[in-house]
């Protein structure tokens, strides 16, 4: 979605924003487990695949990684809840 902006991310910004996020999360804490809740449309491209891009993604991150979907998000966002916190992450470590 643009929000009025007239720029739409691809799933390659996507995904290198994501990564971005993770590898602050991982400087940040010793959490092991998150669950992300993203579009229905960027969940069905991260587990698309033999081996999918967030299986990379868990085994890259050393990540329990759960994925939800929720088609109130845009495609562009994505929440994360940390269990070990037990409240939402993604504002801490996103930029």
């Amino acid at each position: 979605m643009c929000r009025g902006t007239g720029h739409v991310q691809s799933k390659a910004t996507f995904i290198n924003r994501f990564e971005r996020w993770m590898k602050r999360y991982k400087g940040g804490t010793n959490g092991k487990s998150i669950t992300v809740t993203v579009n229905p449309f960027i969940k069905n491209y991260l587990t698309e695949g033999f081996i999918s891009r967030v299986t990379k993604l868990r085994i890259n991150n050393l990540l329990n990684i759960k994925l939800v979907g929720d088609e109130n998000l845009a495609l562009d966002e994505f929440k994360v809840f940390s269990k070990k916190a037990n409240k939402d992450v993604t504002e801490e470590f996103d930029n």
